[in-house]
């Protein structure tokens, strides 16, 4: 296998396993040409015979190669690979999340020294190990883990009791709803910190339960109905920076790249945005994109072009002389209309931004995507 060659180019061996990774459900679009090229469904098997004869070369490789295949091989169930994923674990050089990855696939593979691997992550300084350890315990001894996580819950960092409530909502014990239960009297109590929200309000619908349900419908009911922006509490704050980032760059229905700019990179129909996090709270960010013809940029507002023949263009007032006018759409298009052809122009209420924008993201990309915009004091906070 071309993974195991060592005197293979590192970065075609990690594309190499890559591959093998998503042997059984390949993506549709060719990996060389990027053209639409659907593939039926693998035998996995094929998949696993491959590892585990080129394992030990991999093992042996860079540490890139290394826990790129000592965590495919745990996915696809190699229990050779238990070995090298704990001396992974073990390894304090290592990043973090690397060592909480070769944990997560220690407890698939159920390691015999999982537990001593629980117990070391449980104590760790970081975070990802922690919440990798107490995902792990939930997973193999949920007894133990409940009162845990229901610590947790209510004494940790945000993303500590993020992480808490959405491993409750997988646990498979009764208890686990009680804890949840008891979270949503705090929320309707409104005595939970707006970072957590969410989460409790995923793991209920994910839990399905009579009684989570009852209390959702509750907290609910105490939310304005003047507020536009009450539905969207939830999205102010706890969101992942990183993921934002990936929405506002690579997301193609909301489009944010097409009309904004961060240091360079973008259209330059809407405001830039590289410095927006100074500029507006995030009530305000949060507004911007669910309502955006609330309050538009100053030198971004909407004029309407009435021509002498009846057309009616709308766009960004470019440019205004003596001779034309220039508007521009959207996509940034420019069109020029001589002054002799404009009957009236005046400028609306409306943003050229779409209003239904919001409606492509999830109330959980709606955070993330804020979180993204208020870490924009200086794009390197959001690297």
């Amino acid at each position: 296998m071309f993974a195991g060659q060592t005197a293979a180019p590192e970065a075609m061996r990690l594309e190499a396993l890559d591959m093998l990774a998503h042997w059984q459900q390949p993506g549709s679009r060719d990996r060389v040409s990027g053209m639409w090229r659907p593939l039926q469904p693998r035998d996995p098997q094929s998949a696993v015979t491959a590892m585990e004869e080129s394992l030990p070369a991999m093992l042996a490789g860079p540490d890139p190669i290394r826990m790129r295949a000592a965590t495919i091989a745990g996915t696809v169930g190699i229990q050779g690979a238990g070995d090298a994923l704990l001396e992974m674990f073990l390894d304090q050089s290592l990043a973090a999340n690397a060592r909480a990855d070769a944990l997560k696939m220690l407890s698939q593979l159920r390691h015999e020294r999982l537990q001593s691997a629980i117990d070391t992550a449980m104590g760790h300084e970081d975070v990802q190990l922690r919440m990798a350890a107490i995902h792990a315990l939930a997973r193999h001894d949920p007894s133990r883990a409940i009162p845990l996580l229901e610590k947790k819950l209510y004494d940790g960092e945000i993303l500590e009791r993020q992480n808490a409530i959405n491993v409750l909502a997988t646990v498979n014990d009764p208890r686990a709803t009680q804890v949840l239960s008891a979270g949503l009297d705090k929320l309707i109590a409104g005595a939970m910190p707006v970072e957590i929200r969410l989460e409790l309000l995923q793991a209920a619908a994910q839990r399905d339960v009579a009684e989570l349900t009852t209390k959702v419908e509750a907290y609910q009911a105490t939310k304005s109905k003047e507020n536009p922006l009450a539905h969207y509490d939830e999205a102010l704050a706890g969101g992942d920076v990183k993921r934002g980032k990936r929405i506002f760059f690579h997301h193609t229905a909301a489009a944010c790249l097409r009309c904004h700019q961060v240091d360079g990179r973008g259209g330059d129909v809407g405001p830039d945005l590289s410095q927006i996090g100074k500029q507006l709270m995030r009530e305000q960010l949060l507004e911007s994109i669910v309502r955006p013809s609330r309050s538009i940029a100053k030198g971004y507002q909407t004029v309407q072009v009435a021509t002498t023949t009846g057309r009616i263009l709308v766009g960004l007032l470019r440019d205004d002389n003596a001779q034309r006018v220039r508007l521009a759409d959207a996509n940034g298009q420019i069109t020029e209309i001589p002054k002799d052809d404009i009957d009236e122009i005046h400028a609306t209420t409306k943003s050229a931004m779409p209003d239904d924008v919001v409606k492509h993201l999830s109330l959980g990309d709606l955070r993330d995507l804020v979180e993204y915009l208020a870490s924009l004091q200086s794009e390197r906070l959001a690297d």
